[in-house]
Order: structure tokens, then sequence, then C-alpha cells
């Protein structure tokens, strides 16, 4: 990625997080970006749709690296790996993010991107730029064979926005706590672990 397209592609995501997906100005994201022509942002990526993409196109490759150094510093392999140490993985790259200005800019483009009606036809067009990420959530999978493919795919949806809201609250001091970063994200991790071992209640459609 270029120079230019990346300035816009980190406007893209701190602004996306300020302000929201539909509340956000692509003009904005130029002028934020340092261009003079305020239309940079539509020239190289057409729309927001295309922001998202690329800011995923950025980040994945990128935590699935940090993933892959976690598994490889604790000298196991991913199929061996504890409950914990999966979840683990999957949110301490995004926990740790931070841009210059010490915000969790990824954190916040999320927890407003989950949101946003056009998110499930997005996604799948991003969904290989991160390999290893897919691995540890088919690990992650192994963790609950008694449940069924529906109830999995809800609790995981249900537990993704809990983490999320819970790391960019914590980024905008909406949460009051006490508690530093290493505490917080061990609380966050302690409850992700205790809910994805709930026992699961097989409902009849």
């Amino acid at each position: 990625m270029s120079k230019s397209r990346h300035a816009l592609v980190i406007s893209a995501e701190r602004h996306f997080g300020a302000v929201g997906i539909s509340g956000a100005s692509l003009r904005t994201i130029s002028e934020n970006a340092g261009y003079k022509n305020v239309y940079a942002a539509q020239y190289h990526f057409k729309d927001k749709d295309g922001l998202i993409k690329a800011i995923f196109q950025m980040r994945r490759p990128e935590f699935d690296v940090q993933r892959e150094e976690y598994f490889r510093q604790k000298g196991i392999d991913v199929g061996c790996a504890s409950l914990k140490q999966l979840i683990e993985s999957i949110y301490f790259p995004i926990f740790y993010q931070k841009d210059d200005n010490n915000i969790r800019t990824y954190a916040r483009f999320v927890q407003f991107l989950v949101r946003y009606e056009k998110f499930e036809t997005i996604f799948p067009s991003v969904a290989d730029t991160a390999p290893v990420t897919e691995i540890i959530m088919n690990a992650l999978r192994n963790h609950a064979p008694i449940m069924n493919d529906e109830l999995w795919f809800t609790r995981r949806r249900i537990l993704a926005r809990f983490a999320l809201d819970a790391i960019a609250d914590f980024d905008r001091k909406s949460i009051k706590t006490k508690l530093n970063d290493v505490e917080y994200f061990d609380e966050i991790l302690r409850l992700l672990v205790q809910s994805f071992k709930c026992e699961a209640i097989q409902y009849i459609s």
C-alpha cells in the first residue's frame, strides 16, 4: 500500500471509530489525512465500503503475524492450546493496538462496524486475509464439540460484541475502573473463557 493510500486508511479507521460508519464523511477523512483534494478518499477507494475493506486488509494480516508469534513464543501448536490461550490470542492484538495518540482506533472502528448494515456482505470479501486467525477460530470451535453450528455462531457473535464493547468503552473511559490495562484485559479474558464454557441449551425449532 502506498504512503498516500495508507494515510487515508489510517484516517478512515480513526474517523469511523469516532463518529461511526453512517456518520462518517469521506471529505473529513481526506482532510484529516492531509489532502487538499477533499475527494482523495473517494478517488482511491470509491466509497466507505472500499475504505472498510482497506482497513481490514491492513490490520488483519498485521494481527495474524502477532497471533502466530504469540504461539511461537509459548512453544505450542494452535491445536494444542487451551481455551484461554486461544481467546487471548484473538483479542490481545486488538486490545493493545493504539495509534500515536494512545487511542485504540481499530477496536473503536470495529465496535461501530459490527452494527453497520453492510457488515455481513463486506467481511466475507476479506476473510482470507488472516489464515492464522482462521486456524485459531477452528481450534476454538473444537472446544465446544457438543454445540451445534447455529448455537456456536450465535455465542461467538455475542461474545465478540461483548469483547469489542469492553475494549472500546474502556478506551473511551466510558467504563469507570481503577484497573490498569493488564488487569482489565485479564478480566475480559476471564469472563470470555467462562462464557465459552457455559453449558449451551439446544433449542428445538
